[in-house]
């Protein structure tokens, strides 16, 4: 368990690390300009896939994460608790 969290972490570091360099592609090519250079279409295709990593993926992977670990805590419906 502890090692899917660990990898859920690292994910999640690496992901929201992936925005602030999507911002600076364009400068740290020196081109300053609009989305429509190469550099623009880079960093907007690299925004979405921290997007999709930080947002999508850490949603999912927690989900799972949270059902494994509130599984021995399942209320079933019609059990009395002892």
């Amino acid at each position: 368990m502890f090692q899917k969290i660990l990898s859920i972490c690292i994910l999640f570091l690496v992901s929201w690390m992936l925005y602030p360099g999507s911002y600076f592609i364009p400068h740290l090519a020196g081109i300053e300009g609009g989305f429509f250079n190469q550099t623009g279409v880079v960093g907007q295709f690299t925004y979405t896939i921290a997007d999709v990593c930080s947002k999508v993926i850490d949603g999912v992977l927690l989900t799972v994460v949270a059902q494994h670990i509130s599984k021995p805590e399942v209320y079933v419906y019609g059990e009395a608790k002892s």
